[in-house]
């Protein structure tokens, strides 16, 4: 399973789309060579569905160099990490085969709300 499998030493970050949860939960297995940052729970009225997409960052990354931001839907999940050269944002979205609705999800989002990482 590519979770288990991919070096930490040549990766920060995994982005990935409809992974695989343990039977009865909404738990991804992950070593712990990853943090998994899952869909935020404010997102969906407190309750956390299945998630479709899911962030893993090294967990050689100090967790007081990134943040989760909430966006207001399941279909993203996406992290604000700090870096020496600024803030950076990154965002994973799920859209659903034959629709582009996350895609316009993620465009009201970022015309509503600050980016934090400033554009160049």
């Amino acid at each position: 399973m590519l979770i288990n499998t991919t070096n930490p030493d040549d990766w920060d970050l995994i982005l990935t789309q409809e992974p695989y949860c343990y039977p009865n939960s909404q738990l991804v297995p992950a070593s712990s060579k990853w943090v998994p940052i899952y869909l935020a729970a404010d997102a969906n009225n407190g309750q956390r569905p299945a998630p479709r997409s899911i962030l893993l960052i090294n967990a050689n990354i100090q967790t007081d160099s990134y943040k989760q931001i909430c966006v207001k839907t399941d279909l993203i999940t996406a992290v604000t990490i700090h870096t020496a050269q600024g803030p950076l944002d990154i965002y994973n979205i799920y859209n659903p085969p034959g629709t582009d609705s996350t895609l316009t999800i993620l465009s009201t989002w970022l015309t509503e709300h600050p980016l934090t990482t400033p554009l160049l």
